[in-house]
Order: structure tokens, then sequence, then C-alpha cells
């Protein structure tokens, strides 16, 4: 197997064991989540962060002794694979839907997280083996590099350094450790999209 693929395996146990980790600790500061208010008249409201609730909004709400209690049993290779864990920074509605699905359909304005989002769960496809082959479909062929893969929220930018994907833009093209592989098309040249399979796009 290769170095690369071996060193991915265990970063992703390493997400994995951070997550349970935070998700154990968090759990002791339940009660800490809950937040009260009062609206005009005698009504009153109460609600709370739903459990589904980014781990890192979680995180932050404690005071910083609390949140060494939390981080204290991580080892370093976990305290840093939370960086690049999109499960720990995720909202609930940037989590794909559960169920058998063909289309996901983001209707979003600016500053939502589309980019991201979409940066992200392409990375998960490649990370769990789910997907190979991969087409990334953008408006033109510069929203496609300066965005999708370039971009603040692109493919380069969301993938870790033990995961990131080789780019190679004249061929339009990305290449993981593991052997997947995203092509970028565009709707000025939608011709171009004859003849190609993918898994996923």
């Amino acid at each position: 197997m290769p170095v690369e693929v071996q060193r991915l395996k265990f970063k992703l146990s390493d997400k994995q064991g951070a997550l349970e980790k935070l998700a154990r600790h968090l759990g002791m500061f339940k009660n800490k989540f809950e937040l009260t208010g009062r609206r005009e008249g005698r009504s009153k409201w109460k609600s709370s962060l739903p459990v589904s609730a980014p781990q890192a909004e979680l995180l932050a709400l404690l005071s910083e002794q609390e949140r060494n209690e939390v981080l204290r049993d991580l080892s370093d290779d976990e305290f840093a694979a939370l960086e690049w864990d999109w499960r720990f920074w995720d909202r609930p509605d940037q989590i794909p839907p559960g169920g058998d699905w063909a289309n996901w359909l983001i209707l979003a304005g600016r500053g939502w997280g589309k980019t991201r989002t979409g940066a992200e769960w392409v990375r998960g496809q490649v990370e769990q083996g789910t997907a190979r082959r991969i087409t990334l479909i953008a408006e033109t062929a510069a929203d496609g590099r300066d965005v999708m893969v370039e971009g603040n929220w692109g493919i380069l930018s969301v993938s870790p350094p033990w995961a990131k994907p080789t780019y190679e833009p004249s061929k339009r093209r990305l290449t993981w450790a593991n052997g997947a592989v995203a092509t970028l098309f565009n709707a000025t040249e939608p011709d171009q999209l004859r003849g190609p399979q993918f898994d996923a796009a």
C-alpha cells in the first residue's frame, strides 16, 4: 500500500477518534448549551442548541478552563486533525441529505458556504472511496479554476497537506493519491461532457 494512502488512513482514524472523544466530553456540559430568554409580555421561551450543532460552536461556548478539560485527552495528531475535519465545523444544513438521492440542490445566497460544502463533499467522496471519477461543472472555466479548485474554500484549500490532490490546470484535472480523479467542465462548452462517464458530479 502506498505510503500516502497509509498516512491518509491514519489521519482518518485520528479524526474519528477526536470526534468521538469530543462528543463524549461535550456531553458533560449539556446544560451549558441551554439558552433561555424572554419575549414581550408574559410568555417565555427556552431553546437549546441542537445535538447536531457544530462541535466547534459548542466548544466555543465553554470557558477556557472547560475547553481545556474537553481537549486534554486528545493526542497531538487528533488535535491537529480537527482543523481539517469538516464534521467538526459544518452546520446541520451543510450535511448531505440521508437516504438514496441523485441530486442535492443548495439554493442559498452569498456567504452561506456553498463552495466549501461542495468542496468538502467531493473530498469526503474521495476519502471514503465512494467515487473515483468525479466531474466538477462550473458556469465558466475561470469559475471552475478560481472558485471550485483554487478559491479560498475550493478543493485545494480544504484539503489537508497529507491528502491534497495534484492539480493539472492544462488538463483540467485533479488527481488524488488513492487514484481518484476529478475533471473540470464548464457550461459554456457543454459538448465537453459528451463521452466521459463519472461516479459523481
